[in-house]
């Protein structure tokens, strides 16, 4: 049988036409600041909620760690990072299409799967926001699906007043969120057991269980309608809006189809062919299976070999062979613009483009770091990795109708975006607790604070220093005589999104191929010489190893093998911070060649005016 791969998605939104692109916006310019940046350690957030500007957060390993925050769960106020209350209550934070879930009353939801509620059951919380207070607290015998091991608690969603509960035993129960009452208990027609809601709908909601997508009414439990997988095929994905389920099945690699069907009857009202199922496709992802993503009257069908993006009327709007979506929620509809943010064969570099929905054609393209990509107030913010060598995070805003762009960097890696709420962005990075190698999570508010075009660190990118015009030929003569160099700008992933006038990367190679190649990477420029050293620090983690005294304001060696019991190519790399500059030093096979050039650097820093004056 020729495997089919069917993408359903619901008729009844904004049709072509009434795509209408809203007023372009001023670009936020300038450095990422800092308004509160806390070290959260163990503790992962739940969400954000807008209404009483509070971050849920929850101890995602368990049990505290931390003794500074021995606490299982905490809400901090949102403008000031501190603590509104805290305490010993364990699970995980309900949360909705990637926000808190949190009613009119003020209450969120915090669910603990086993063991803490039995040998196979889970428990639902209410606690209020404002002072952590429990409510109620629901105790269910079953209901936890497993996953590699793992028990998982189901996640509710808030429906015409009710929060919806779906169990593994294939029960959908409905509970009045301000007393914890059980207002209805339906089944799911069989067969069907894990039931799970779909994302994304609203007050109509869809659920999908095993080979069946089954329309919701959440007042009454009633199922109206059914819509069954073609026999041998496998309900691969699910995505939905408020009055659309979009989801995929396959039968194995092959051919596919697009079906919108409308929410509200289960009628398909569209069908489309598209190249699609899964497919060894890389090195790196071996298997991929195939998704969709839906947002308005725009899907985004990821096959084997291309995303294939289509309006719910029919209309085919682009298909891009070899790419695959760069993260799980690729798409944001803006006006009459579909943005993708899309990777080429699963190994190239993120690209972010507007799709027209009354021209169909690309209206911009950019390279991009695209870890999350979110809309907010008239503005596409991508954040993600930056620059290879230097390694580092960018966060990328754009118009979404003219495609006009401005960048700045930012000090960390893994970095993830919490909420954009007016001028304030909330983001997760990563951290280090140096003195014993332990990984954690920081939780901040940034501001973006002045008007620059690009920034790299804390200057516009016009003052970074040319890593190209670090070293002289009398420096480099003067630790290795008799050998000649010639600068090469390093390669670096030239994704486009800051300006680069000056080269951030420089490698020196000697027309002797015996002797080492030194590099020069530049990490991080600041105003702030206290900043430019804690980045340092931050960046050197846990492969920080002694300081190099009486180079530069400081110098820290890191040892690139990371593992003594393993022998590799020799690797000390050395960090030179002067004044608001560090740089990277490396020579790979001649760790005293990077020792000795690191203090002929440090002077050279000295000397220029970005590294002095700040």
């Amino acid at each position: 049988m020729v495997a089919v791969t069917l993408v359903i998605a619901a008729a009844g939104l904004a049709s072509d036409s009434g795509m209408r692109s809203p007023a372009a916006q001023p670009l936020p310019r300038g450095r990422l600041q800092a308004v509160w940046d806390q070290n959260m350690h163990d503790l992962a957030v739940g969400g954000y909620d807008r209404s009483s500007r509070s971050i849920a957060l929850h101890d995602a390993s368990g049990a505290s760690k931390s003794v500074s925050l021995s606490v299982s769960t905490m809400v901090v106020d949102a403008a000031t990072g501190l603590p509104r209350w805290q305490n010993d209550l364990k699970g995980l934070w309900v949360t909705q299409d990637g926000a808190l879930l949190v009613t009119a009353t003020g209450l969120a939801f915090l669910s603990t799967a086993y063991p803490a509620a039995g040998p196979s059951g889970w428990s639902l919380a209410a606690v209020r926001l404002t002072d952590g207070e429990v409510e109620w607290q629901q105790i269910w015998e079953t209901g936890v699906s497993t996953t590699s091991g793992t028990s998982v608690a189901p996640t509710p969603r808030l429906a015409s007043g009710l929060l919806i509960v779906p169990q593994s035993t294939g029960l959908i129960t409905a509970i009045d969120p301000a007393d914890g009452q059980q207002r209805w208990t339906r089944a799911i027609p069989a067969p069907c057991t894990q039931p799970a809601l779909v994302p994304g709908t609203g007050s109509l909601l869809a659920v999908r269980c095993m080979q069946a997508v089954y329309g919701l009414n959440p007042v009454t439990g009633a199922t109206p309608w059914q819509w069954p997988v073609p026999t041998n095929a496998v309900l691969a994905d699910a995505d939905g809006t408020a009055t659309s389920v979009a989801v995929i099945v396959e039968d194995g690699p092959g051919t596919a189809a697009i079906v919108a069907v409308d929410l509200r009857s289960g009628r398909p009202t569209m069908q489309r062919p598209i190249t699609g199922g899964a497919d060894e496709i890389g090195v790196t992802q071996p298997y991929a299976p195939p998704r969709i993503h839906i947002k308005g009257n725009v899907v985004v069908a990821e096959g084997a070999h291309s995303v294939t993006v289509v309006t719910t009327s029919g209309s085919l709007l682009a298909t891009l062979p070899d790419h695959r979506c760069s993260h799980d929620d690729c798409l944001i509809l803006s006006g009459r613009r579909a943005i993708l943010t899309v990777t080429e064969k699963l190994v190239g570099d993120p690209t972010i483009l507007a799709i027209d929905a009354t021209t169909r054609k690309v209206a911009w393209r950019h390279p991009a770091p695209a870890s999350t990509t979110v809309l907010a107030g008239g503005t596409v913010y991508a954040m993600g990795p930056g620059q290879c060598p230097v390694c580092l995070s960018a966060l990328t805003m754009i118009d979404p109708e003219t495609g006009t762009m401005s960048a700045t960097a930012a000090p960390w890696t893994a970095v993830s975006t919490v909420a954009i709420d007016g001028q304030t962005l909330w983001l997760t990075h990563s951290s280090y607790d140096h003195s014993n190698q332990a990984g954690g999570w920081r939780l901040g508010a940034f501001e973006i604070a002045g008007a620059g075009e690009g920034y790299y660190g804390g200057v516009a990118a016009e003052r970074w220093p040319d890593a190209c015009a670090v070293l002289a030929d009398q420096d480099l003569g003067a630790i290795n005589p008799g050998a000649r160099y010639m600068a090469v700008p390093a390669e670096t992933r030239a994704n486009g999104t800051i300006p680069q006038p000056r080269q951030p990367a420089c490698s020196y190679a000697s027309d002797n191929a015996s002797e080492a190649v030194i590099t020069i990477r530049t990490i991080w420029i600041t105003e702030d010489p206290e900043e430019a050293r804690q980045v340092a620090v931050e960046y050197a983690g846990f492969r920080y190893r002694r300081t190099l005294e009486g180079v530069g304001d400081l110098a820290l060696l890191l040892d690139g093998n990371m593992n003594p019991d393993v022998y590799l190519i020799s690797d000390i790399r050395v960090l030179v911070i002067v004044s608001g500059c560090a740089v990277e030093i490396s020579a790979p096979g001649d760790d005293q060649l990077a020792v000795a050039t690191a203090p002929l650097v440090a002077r050279r820093l000295g000397d220029l005016p970005v590294c002095s004056t700040v």
